[in-house]
């Protein structure tokens, strides 16, 4: 960035104003680049939010943000130059139109007071793409055309403006004169801080709670337990009716499809030509495993899935079930299962829904049997033709969703009923297919479990009061 020796104080006169215009526009002819001219004037303390209101364009992009606690306050709107991007390089794009912009930006007046000079206002969404019709773009960011800012008892107002070679420069003059205008009617209050008092201090307080909690939810996925994680904020769930059953379960098999047709009373005295179904809509949040961990935790408790396999063979045979050995899910999906119904329980505290409001979805399926998969969706869903209210969506973001993990976590390491809980192991007492799981710790409705509150032990999970040595999770 160009700093030039100029005060826009000492030369307020529109003549003086175009003069430097022309040099900006000079030196975009020169170059063969667009200049940015950046005006920045420091003067006493106003409220950056009234003047921006009175400055600029409906319509147009906008920005505002305050934190009392250190007095300072900062307002921008109407791109000046904007940028957008989108794929998995798209910080690093911005960055290079930021250095671009900088490198082609001449700079006047105050530049070196609190927020002087030109700023960068930017937005990202987690995902790298966003699909068509959403109102943000994967990565923005703009130079705001008027900008003005409050640190302590002093006001910074910056103008940026695009200079082309073919640029209008009265009409730029006369804009900026008008903005000038307008803001020189402003009543200032009186100083809040002394002349002589120093500039706050911004260092020590970049860092709190928010990035704290950022830092929480990604050293998850810098751990490699997770590959990512995403917010569903639109999802749509078609359920379709295609029988009935008593005593057997559509949850006692590894899918609905696998239930034997005798089992399941028809709808209809003959083949129906069609079923009735609902479509509902609502939120979730995806998880999905590292399948290198999960490989790797399942080479080294071997023993205990062949534990829970002859739990599921006993289980099904005390039942009269066909083909006894079929549908297990395997350790993994134990894994997944306990995290879902740990992640249940921990949302439905603070989002508002009821346990019974909340729906797992387990996408499960090892390397032997073909694609590897392993993930698990927490959503809720509504008839209503909106959906729900995103309040599911909201626990998910960085901020806050660090925090419930490592509730959910914490939850599962102690019951109510232990050591009794703790101490129970798959098929040991009499036919069952869970271990450390019970009502007070890990089960949660069966309209909100895909398995019928089988196949849970939160000792794969965390270490708990009777065994640490399954844990997947630190």
């Amino acid at each position: 960035m160009t700093i030039l020796p100029l005060h826009p104080a000492e030369h307020a006169t529109p003549d003086a104003l175009r003069a430097f215009l022309a040099q900006c526009q000079a030196a975009a002819v020169r170059d063969g680049n667009a200049k940015l001219a950046s005006i920045s004037l420091a003067v006493d303390a106003l409220d950056p939010l009234a003047v921006l209101e009175s400055i600029f364009e409906p319509g147009e992009p906008h920005f505002y943000a305050e934190r009392p606690n250190l007095e300072t306050a900062i307002a921008g709107a109407e791109p000046a130059v904007a940028f957008a991007a989108h794929g998995p390089d798209r910080f690093a794009a911005v960055e290079r139109f930021i250095a671009d912009t900088l490198a082609h930006t001449i700079a006047v007046g105050d530049v070196e007071a609190p927020f002087g000079g030109p700023h960068f206002f930017t937005a990202f969404t987690f995902a790298a793409e966003v699909e068509a019709g959403e109102p943000f773009p994967a990565a923005q960011v703009f130079v705001p055309r008027w900008q003005v800012a409050r640190a302590g008892a002093t006001t910074t107002a910056v103008a940026n403006l695009l200079v082309t070679p073919d640029s209008d420069l009265d009409a730029l003059a006369q804009r900026v004169w008008r903005a000038h205008g307008k803001f020189a009617q402003f009543r200032y209050r009186e100083p809040a801080l002394a002349d002589d008092a120093p500039p706050p201090e911004f260092t020590s307080h970049e860092t709190g709670d928010y990035r704290d909690a950022v830092a929480g939810a990604l050293a998850r996925i810098g751990a490699g337990e997770f590959e990512k994680i995403v917010l569903a904020e639109k999802l749509r769930e078609v359920r379709a009716l295609i029988g009935f059953t008593r005593l057997e379960s559509a949850c006692d098999f590894d899918t609905p499809t696998d239930l034997p047709i005798d089992l399941r009373a028809p709808l209809t005295r003959q083949a129906p030509s069609w079923v009735p179904a609902s479509e509902i809509r609502g939120e979730g949040i995806f998880f999905h495993f590292s399948e290198k961990a999960l490989q790797k935790w399942e080479k080294e408790h071997g023993a205990y899935d062949g534990e829970f396999f002859n739990a599921h063979k006993r289980w099904k045979e005390s039942r009269g079930m066909p083909k006894p050995d079929a549908g297990y899910p395997e350790i993994r999906f134990v894994l997944l299962h306990t995290f879902a119904h740990a992640v249940i329980r921990q949302l439905s505290i603070e989002c508002g829904y009821t346990t019974a409001s909340i729906r797992e979805r387990i996408y499960c399926q090892s390397p032997a049997a073909g694609e590897p998969m392993a993930g698990v969706l927490i959503y809720t869903a509504a008839a209503d033709s909106e959906g729900t209210l995103g309040g599911l969506c909201a626990l998910g973001r960085p901020d806050r969703l660090g925090s419930h993990l490592n509730k959910a976590l914490e939850m599962m390491r102690l019951c109510a009923s232990d050591p009794l809980c703790a101490e129970r192991h798959p098929g040991r007492e009499g036919v069952t297919l869970h271990g450390a799981a019970c009502h007070a710790c890990t089960f949660v409705p069966e309209t909100s479990c895909e398995r019928g509150n089988k196949y849970l032990d939160r000792s794969v999970l965390v270490e708990t009061v009777e065994r640490g040595d399954l844990a997947f999770f630190e």
